[in-house]
Parts: C-alpha cells; sequence; structure tokens
C-alpha cells in the first residue's frame, strides 16, 4: 500500500512541479519597422480634400508626365519640383522642403509630416493634414498620394 501511495504521490509531485514552473516564452515580439521608401517612386495618383468655407471640395490628380520624387539614403531627396530632406520614425515621415517663390527665389524651408499608409516594394501611400492660409481665407484638409517604385 505504501509503494502504491509513494508512486502515486510521487507522479503527483512531478505533474505539479513540471506544470507550476513559468515557461520562458521563445516567441520574440517584433517591433514594428519603419517603411523602407528609399528609391525613386513615379508619382501616380493625388487624391485632395479640401474644406474651406464649410464646403468640402474633393480632387484626383492623375500623373502622366513622370513626376518622381527619389529618397535617398542619406536623409536626402529630390523630386520634379524641389529638393528636401526626410527622416523616418515608425510610420511618421517628415520632410523639410527646399521652397522657392514664383520668381525662383528661395523661400523659408516647410516641414511637412505624413503618415505612411502603405510600403511595399512597389507601393508607397501617404498621408497628411495640412492647413494653409489664403488670401481669402483659410482652407484645410488632407491629401494622399499614391507612388509606384523602380
Amino acid at each position: 500500500m505504501f509503494k502504491k501511495f509513494a508512486t502515486v504521490a510521487t507522479v503527483l509531485f512531478f505533474s505539479v512541479y513540471f506544470t507550476a514552473c513559468k515557461k520562458e516564452s521563445s516567441t520574440k515580439v517584433e517591433e514594428p519597422q519603419a517603411p523602407v521608401i528609399t528609391g525613386k517612386w513615379r508619382y501616380l495618383t493625388s487624391l485632395r480634400k479640401q474644406y474651406s468655407g464649410g464646403q468640402t471640395k474633393d480632387s484626383t490628380y492623375i500623373f502622366v508626365g513622370g513626376e518622381y520624387v527619389q529618397f535617398n539614403t542619406d536623409g536626402t531627396g529630390i523630386g520634379n519640383y524641389t529638393t528636401f530632406n526626410y527622416k523616418v520614425d515608425g510610420k511618421k515621415l517628415t520632410f523639410v522642403v527646399d521652397a522657392y517663390f514664383a520668381d525662383g527665389t528661395p523661400a523659408p524651408k516647410q516641414t511637412v509630416t505624413c503618415e505612411v499608409q502603405d510600403a511595399g516594394a512597389n507601393k508607397l501611400i501617404f498621408y497628411y493634414d495640412y492647413t494653409e492660409k489664403l488670401a481669402d481665407g483659410t482652407k484645410t484638409g488632407h491629401e494622399i498620394y499614391d507612388y509606384l517604385s523602380r
């Protein structure tokens, strides 16, 4: 009887011992990665929604003239009409754009912060909100650009 009891007690002890121990998880939680956007991207479309004076105006621009933007690995970039510096932090993309007046003289640099919505080998979509002060009032809205790489 004692031998049977000792066997049952030993099995019970090891069952509790192995199931009660906390196991280290071998599954690693990956940190979100910043989207890889370096390279030359061709503009496809620009979708805009502007709000002004209580009215909404939607616009879609289709690019067919080879307009592009290029993100270099050193944090600089160039497009058809401007040069810029950029930084990617998670899903946030910040541009510091060299701006020019209509006559070509330099204007103060502009900073634009965007949210990257999708980034892949052949697709880059980002979104940003803006406020633009014009002579006839203030306009606000947001804009989404789609790009196709290489």
